[in-house]
């Protein structure tokens, strides 16, 4: 008797630990073990990551599959850009491009050794560098560069609105300590003034990224002293504030002026949908340092990391599935959604007997799946997720339900 009951009591544990385990991040096959520093998608299929040892893997099926492709340096590059499907550059210690969708790379700057760097436009680039070198734009596309000033002898990360105003992070002694600082500028790069300071006790701290929406609302990642957070301004940088201390976050991305995102350590991730002001956070499948991650909707997104670790969402990275009631309904149940035809949100009710792996597909009428909306083991009980359409076209679709050996599938109408 009492080895039943433990055999109860493990297999309660079971269940209660897989169905607190969200699978709203699905892990893809990069192809290589170097660390992805940056990631970056022309549009839902095509996308591309970068990072150390020169390497850069590519997508066409939206990550099903990615290649890597040879850059033809050995260097660490921490930022890509595609300007077009031809046309993209990538840069760290070196600048290279492409103009043949990186089937062939070109070394178009050999001293560049940027911490980062910033696309305005085809042409317009700004990277940032430490002491004892220097900060460089170019306004041509790489062919001539001009140095910039800056205030600090250690630069980290940049972020520029258009060709003259931008901000930057640096660290720069201060008596016997060191401050970490982010400044301004209004002209190009040729005065700096100080917005932002944070005193560094045994120089603890770095700046990871930098992100505007637009002129006033921008934020920060940073850590300062054991203190890991996430920063905001909404006045162009001249008070800045904390929202989110904790997780040590990497990379920030904004898909519009709500719904944003924050890549982090230890296989974490953070989401906003008011403008940054609260921040949700997930554990993801993995427990590496997440480094960048970038979003084409407000639902399906990429993150990169330690380790060659690319990880997707269509679901926009947090579990959005409410559990409505606990009772143990008789059977399974798929409900039509309601309102339908909807626009551009519509609540798809299901109910789950017993433990099951749940799948919650939608698909477009040619039958191409466009969105996984759950993916993950749930309780017995009634569910609701309400489905936010506002990035698909009018049309009609499919969402199925798979638990278990249970497969339900229903039409819906998007009617905008």
């Amino acid at each position: 008797m009492k080895h039943l009951k433990l055999n109860v009591l493990l297999t309660v544990l079971f269940f209660s630990c897989s169905i607190s385990f969200p699978q709203s991040w699905i892990q893809q096959t990069s192809g290589t073990t170097a660390s992805l520093i940056d990631i970056y998608f022309l549009n839902t299929n095509t996308g591309f990551a970068c990072g150390s040892g020169g390497v850069i893997v590519k997508t066409t099926n939206s990550g099903l599959n990615w290649a890597i492709l040879n850059t033809g340096i050995t260097s660490n590059l921490v930022k890509i850009k595609f300007f077009d499907a031809n046309t993209g550059i990538a840069g760290g210690d070196k600048i290279i491009k492409t103009t043949n969708g990186g089937s062939n790379w070109s070394l178009i700057y050999d001293t560049a050794y940027a911490g980062d760097i910033h696309f305005l436009n085809q042409n317009e680039w700004l990277l940032c560098s430490s002491s004892p070198h220097v900060n460089k734009k170019t306004t041509n596309g790489g062919a001539v560069w001009q140095t910039f000033n800056s205030t600090d002898i250690l630069q980290m990360c940049l972020f520029f609105i258009n060709s003259t105003t931008g901000w930057i992070t640096g660290k720069a002694p201060i008596g016997s300590f060191v401050a970490q600082h982010i400044n301004k500028t209004i002209n190009g790069g040729l005065n700096w003034s100080w917005q932002y300071t944070a005193t560094l006790f045994n120089n603890g701290g770095w700046f990871y990224d930098l992100y505007f929406i637009d002129a006033n609302t921008g934020f920060g990642a940073l850590t300062a002293t054991n203190n890991d957070k996430i920063i905001k301004t909404t006045n162009g940088g001249v008070n800045w504030f904390t929202v989110a201390l904790t997780n040590f976050p990497t990379g920030i991305f904004f898909v519009n002026t709500t719904y944003g995102w924050a890549s982090c350590n230890f296989g974490k991730i953070m989401k906003s949908t008011d403008v940054g002001t609260n921040w949700v956070t997930e554990q993801t499948p993995v427990s590496t340092d997440l480094n960048s991650i970038y979003f084409t909707t407000n639902e399906t997104g990429w993150t990169c990391g330690d380790g060659g670790v690319i990880l997707k969402t269509t679901n926009g990275g947090i579990t959005a599935v409410q559990q409505t009631g606990t009772a143990i309904p008789g059977r399974f149940l798929l409900s039509q959604n309601f309102p339908n035809p909807f626009n551009p949100v519509t609540s798809i009710n299901f109910d789950i007997p017993k433990s099951s792996f749940t799948k919650l597909i939608v698909f477009d009428q040619i039958g191409r799946e466009v969105a996984v909306l759950v993916n993950e083991q749930l309780a017995p009980g009634s569910y609701k997720y309400d489905w936010n359409a506002v990035d698909y076209p009018s049309g009609i679709y499919f969402y199925k339900l798979q638990s278990g050996e249970f497969i339900e599938t229903k039409k819906m109408i998007l009617l905008k």
